[in-house]
């Protein structure tokens, strides 16, 4: 018995090894996990397009590509807030202009309505892209 689920084991992880492989290969978006990519797609469908003869284009553009569009661009919609947010950052540390600039400039002159103006402008403009993301997304997996 333990032999079988060891056989098993490592079948399990070659198949899933050359799976990233062929995923790797198709362009498949992976932002954090390898093994993400391959649980959005649901495995009936590829069989599914495979019996009905769809060739390795009609599986990229309907089953890869959308199993994994939702995921791809949830993960984009945070991070390009965050995005923003470290650029400020980094101009806080070490710019002579832009957004960061004006806030290190407020803080070391005390200036707070100026700095709590500027955080609020930042919050602003993060929730905006956020938001526009969002629509991106939606417009995007209008079918989902």
């Amino acid at each position: 018995m333990r032999l079988r689920l060891l056989r098993g084991s490592v079948a399990r992880q070659r198949e899933l090894a050359d799976a990233r492989t062929r995923c790797r290969l198709r362009g498949c978006a992976q932002l954090d996990d390898d093994d993400e990519c391959l649980r959005q797609v649901d495995r009936r469908l590829v069989e599914r397009v495979v019996t009905l003869g769809g060739n390795h284009r009609a599986l990229v553009r309907h089953v890869y590509l959308p199993s994994v569009a939702s995921w791809v661009l949830g993960s984009m919609k945070v991070a390009v807030g965050f995005a923003f947010t470290g650029a400020v950052v980094g101009e806080f540390v070490a710019a002579s202009r832009g957004l960061g600039y004006l806030l290190s400039f407020a803080q070391s002159t005390y200036n707070s309505a100026l700095m709590f103006a500027l955080i609020l402008l930042i919050l602003a403009v993060v929730l905006l892209i956020f938001s526009l993301a969002g629509r991106l997304e939606k417009h995007l997996l209008r079918w989902n």
